[in-house]
C-alpha cells in the first residue's frame, strides 16, 4: 500500500476516498506504511510496523472486513474465522512492472515477474471478494478467478457475471465539498496552505500561482502533465513535439509537474524514462524556455488550483498491456478541472474522450500529429468542450463505487463452498507417469516398453 498524507499518489488517494465513503456505514480504521500528516473525525488511521504488528494482527482477527490494496498471506492468518478479506485489485502491479524494471537485467526482470505472479495467486486464492476500477480491469480479473478456482458451476448459475465475487469500484470524482473533513485533509485546503475560496462560485481559486511561479505572460497557452512521470509513460514525444512547435509558436508552454518521487521507497528506475526526456528537453535548448518542470508534488486541492490556470492538460502512453489495463488518476483531475486533454490511444479514458468529446486522441509514437494536435486544440473554442464534463459526472462517482460494493458484500458465497474446486495431489507414481509422458510422449513411451522387451527376451 502506498502511503497516505496530505500529498501522495493515486493508491493513497484511493485508501483515503474509499475510507471517507465507508466510515459512513461502517467503524473505520485505516491503517497506512507511514506516520499520516493526515487526521479524520470520521475513522481513525494508525500506522503499521511489519516487524512489530501487534495492534495490526489484533484488528485484523476482530473485523468484519479487510479490504487492502497490497496482498499478503498473513491478513489471512490474521483475519478472524468470519472474517471477509476484500482484494483491491485496481492496480495491475505485475503489469506495471514490465515496464519499471524494463532497463534491468533480463535475468531480475523475471525473477520480479515471478514473484509477482505468485504474490497476484496468493491475493486471489486467500480472498473472498475482489473490486476493481473498470471493465477492462475486471475481464482481465476473472481469468485469475477462474483459473485459481475461485468460482464453480453453483455460483455461475446464480450469478453468470459472477457479481458475487467482483464489482468496479471506479476512481471517482469528490461530488461535493465534504465540509466534515478537517481543515488539513486533502479534500480541502489548510487555513495557511495560501489558496483563496471564490465565495460567489464555491471553486478554488489561486490567481497567478502557476504563471507567477515561471513568468508566464496572460497570453501563453499553457500545456499540463500532472502525477507521475513513470516509465510507462512516453514523456520524450512530448519533447519531440514542442521540438516542432517551438519553431512556430513561442506562446506555447508545457509544464510537467511531479518530477521527484512522492514516494521515496520506490527505486529511482521507475523514472529513468523521465530522465531521458528532460535530458532530451536540455539538448533541445527547450528547458525553462518552452518546457518547464514542477518537481515537488502538490496536493490535489493545489493541483486543482494549478489546473484552472491551464489551457489543456496532455498524458501520453506507450502501446502495451500496461495502457490497456491502466485507471490513470491523472485524467481524473483533467475531467474534475473541466480542462480538455489530449491522450494516447490504447487506454480507458482515450475512449471516454473519444464518447464525450472531451479532448482529442492521438496515435502512439506520431511526433507530427502530436505537435499538430496541441497547436489544433489550443486553438480551438475550448469553452465549447467544457461544457461536455457535466455529462460523465455520475460515472466517476465514489457514492457509486461504494453501493456497488455493498451490493456484493450482501451476497453470501458460502453456500457454494461445497462445490469448491479442490486441487488434486498428486502422487508419487501419477507424478512420473504424467513426466515421462511430458518428456517422451506416448510413441515414445511404446517404443521404450517394445526395447525394454526385446532386451528381456534377448537376456533370456
Amino acid at each position: 500500500m502506498d502511503q497516505v498524507n496530505k500529498i501522495m499518489s493515486g493508491p493513497g488517494q484511493r485508501a483515503w476516498e474509499l475510507a471517507i465513503r465507508l466510515s459512513e456505514q461502517y467503524q473505520v480504521t485505516l491503517y497506512t506504511p507511514n506516520i499520516s500528516d493526515l487526521t479524520s473525525e470520521q475513522f481513525q488511521i494508525k500506522s503499521f510496523d511489519l516487524l512489530n504488528p501487534i495492534e495490526l494482527r489484533a484488528d485484523c482477527g476482530s473485523a468484519d472486513y479487510i479490504l487492502y490494496q497490497t496482498v499478503r498471506l498473513y491478513l489471512r492468518e490474521w483475519a478472524g474465522k468470519d472474517t471477509k478479506i476484500i482484494a483491491d485489485l485496481f492496480d495491475p502491479i505485475f503489469l506495471e512492472a514490465l515496464e519499471v524494471y524494463k532497463y534491468k537485467s533480463l535475468k531480475y526482470q523475471s525473477e520480479i515477474h515471478q514473484a509477482l505472479i505468485e504474490e497476484i495467486k496468493q491475493t486471489i486464492i486467500n480472498s473472498d471478494y475482489f473490486i476493481c476500477a473498470n471493465q477492462r480491469q475486471k475481464d482481465l480479473w476473472l481469468g485469475f478467478i477462474f483459473l485459481l478456482g475461485k468460482t464453480n458451476p453453483a455460483s455461475y448459475h446464480d450469478y453468470p457475471n459472477l457479481e458475487n465475487l467482483i464489482t468496479i469500484v471506479p476512481f471517482g470524482l469528490p461530488e461535493k465539498l465534504d465540509l466534515r473533513k478537517t481543515s488539513n485533509t486533502p479534500g480541502l485546503p489548510s487555513k495557511d496552505s495560501g489558496i483563496l475560496r471564490n465565495s460567489s462560485k464555491g471553486n478554488l481559486n489561486s490567481k497567478a500561482s502557476l504563471r507567477k511561479k515561471f513568468g508566464f505572460s496572460d497570453h501563453d497557452k499553457l500545456v499540463v502533465w500532472t502525477g507521475g512521470l513513470w516509465n510507462w509513460f512516453d514523456t520524450e514525444i512530448i519533447i519531440e513535439a514542442f521540438k516542432i512547435i517551438s519553431q512556430t509558436r513561442r506562446d506555447i508552454k508545457m509544464v510537467f509537474y511531479g518530477y521527484k518521487l512522492v514516494n521515496t521507497d520506490m527505486g529511482s528506475e521507475v523514472t529513468m524514462s523521465a530522465d531521458k526526456a528532460y535530458a532530451l528537453a536540455k539538448k533541445y535548448r527547450l528547458l525553462d524556455s518552452a518546457v518547464f518542470y514542477y518537481p515537488d508534488w502538490i496536493s490535489p486541492s493545489e493541483m486543482l488550483n494549478h489546473l484552472e490556470e491551464a489551457d489543456i492538460g496532455i498524458s501520453t502512453h506507450y502501446d502495451n498491456l500496461e495502457t490497456r489495463f491502466s485507471n490513470r488518476t491523472r485524467a481524473l483531475y483533467f475531467i474534475k478541472a473541466r480542462l480538455p486533454f489530449i491522450t494516447t490511444k490504447g487506454d480507458i479514458f482515450a475512449e471516454l474522450v473519444e464518447q464525450k468529446q472531451l479532448g482529442r486522441v492521438v496515435d502512439q509514437g506520431d511526433t507530427n500529429q502530436l505537435a499538430n494536435t496541441i497547436i489544433e486544440l489550443l486553438d480551438s473554442d475550448l469553452n465549447s468542450i467544457k461544457g461536455q464534463f457535466d455529462l460523465i459526472d455520475q460515472e466517476l462517482s465514489w457514492d457509486q463505487g461504494v453501493a456497488n460494493l455493498n451490493q456484493m458484500l450482501a451476497i453470501d458465497n458460502t453456500k457454494y463452498q461445497q462445490f469448491k474446486l479442490k486441487p488434486k495431489k498428486d502422487t508419487k507414481l501419477k507424478y512420473l507417469i504424467r513426466e515421462t509422458l511430458r518428456k517422451l510422449g506416448l510413441l515414445g513411451i511404446v517404443r521404450s516398453l517394445r526395447i525394454k522387451v526385446k532386451e528381456r527376451q534377448i537376456n533370456e
